[in-house]
């Protein structure tokens, strides 16, 4: 403790870094303030070159004290309360809050504390949810920045930012139980402008709920946000708990992007959180409109066997561009098989899967160049 007040005072008293004062002040007449200013949620805030202007809250001031202290050595991590961040000493045999977001200094207030003060009255999953209180992951932490980005951009009206931001963070700490609200907010809102813009004289359709998706937005998505909107979609029905429409989400999310390590992580997570096992029987085609590198004469119901053939039998010759391609084709039929998806990616490292690949590139350039 007595290292950590060190770290605190040197921060707070010499090197001048504050709680904003416009947001204390609001907070102290029970107002909630926008946190549309990036500088009151990140540390570039606190690191102004303007002694006077080193403002944050408590989004910044414990990421500070964090970053300081586990530079010095110290075993300090970062915890949430609710929306509330603090920093924790937690190792060498002590375990201690370090609320440095306070205007005394530093404080070390105990879990109840917090569970009083921010979470108590709030929603069942906040009250029951292990991810409050607990020492936060290297991944959670970093999750838990692109929550504060997606706020501050919904704030700022910049919607259509927020959808890989809230993706990307759900990937990450899919056990916060609060980030989701603000996710499905900005695909909402982020959606309904799209909407509007592409049919100006009709009338919006009517909000369903905040923690609902409104409308089907396939024709409103590029190709890239396609996996972020079904991996948003996906973690809204978990949380709802329609585990059959969660798992297709998830599934889909994977066929949208087959280089996507991050949903295919997620769709493991969901896989064994809940007990679910891969398919079984014969695979069939996928229904959606996903790309094919391999048009197949047998039936429907042997495609996936034969892919798994040609995976083998090109990668055996060394021809591993269409060993890849025939694995990807498989990938299609069950993203759930996540030994298909380890052995594409072990594929694409090897130094004779990059030269054949950028002699097929230059091959294709040098042919449609002869077209034109």
């Amino acid at each position: 403790m007595w290292k950590m007040s060190w770290v605190v005072t040197v921060i707070k008293r010499y090197f001048g870094a504050a709680y904003n004062p416009v947001i204390a002040a609001s907070k102290d007449q029970g107002q909630i303030t926008p946190m549309d200013n990036a500088h009151d949620v990140f540390i570039n805030g606190l690191l102004d070159e303007d002694r006077n202007r080193r403002h944050g809250t408590c989004a910044s001031i414990p990421v500070l004290v964090a970053a300081v202290g586990r530079r010095l050595g110290f075993p300090v991590k970062l915890t949430a309360a609710g929306r509330h961040i603090l920093a924790r000493w937690e190792g060498d045999g002590a375990r201690f809050n370090i609320e440095a977001s306070c205007p005394q200094g530093m404080a070390t207030p105990p879990d109840e504390h917090y569970r009083q003060y921010f979470i108590n009255g709030k929603t069942p999953d906040y009250k029951t949810s292990a991810f409050h209180l607990r020492t936060l992951t290297p991944a959670e932490e970093f999750a838990l920045f692109m929550t504060f980005r997606v706020e501050a951009l919904c704030y700022a009206e910049r919607y259509d930012e927020t959808f890989l931001w809230s993706a990307r963070a759900l990937q990450f700490s899919p056990d916060d139980p609060g980030f989701i609200h603000w996710a499905v907010r900005g695909l909402n809102l982020g959606m309904r402008r799209r909407w509007k813009a592409a049919n100006p004289d009709k009338e919006l359709p009517p909000l369903e709920g905040p923690d609902h998706i409104e409308f089907n937005a396939g024709p409103l998505l590029t190709v890239p946000e396609r996996s972020p909107w079904l991996t948003i979609s996906a973690h809204l029905n978990e949380w709802w708990g329609d585990l059959p429409l969660a798992r297709g989400q998830y599934e889909e999310a994977c066929r949208q992007n087959f280089n996507g390590n991050n949903e295919q992580r997620d769709l493991q997570r969901f896989l064994n959180k809940h007990g679910l096992s891969r398919k079984t029987g014969p695979l069939l085609p996928p229904q959606s409109p996903v790309e094919r590198r391999f048009k197949l004469k047998c039936m429907p119901h042997e495609e996936a066997h034969v892919l798994m053939q040609l995976a083998h039998e090109y990668e055996a010759k060394g021809e591993y561009v269409r060993a890849r391609d025939a694995l990807h084709d498989l990938y299609m039929f069950d993203p759930g098989h996540s030994g298909v998806f380890l052995r594409a990616r072990a594929i694409e490292k090897l130094p004779q899967f990059q030269e054949q690949l950028l002699a097929l590139i230059a091959e294709r350039q040098k042919a449609l160049a002869l077209r034109n």
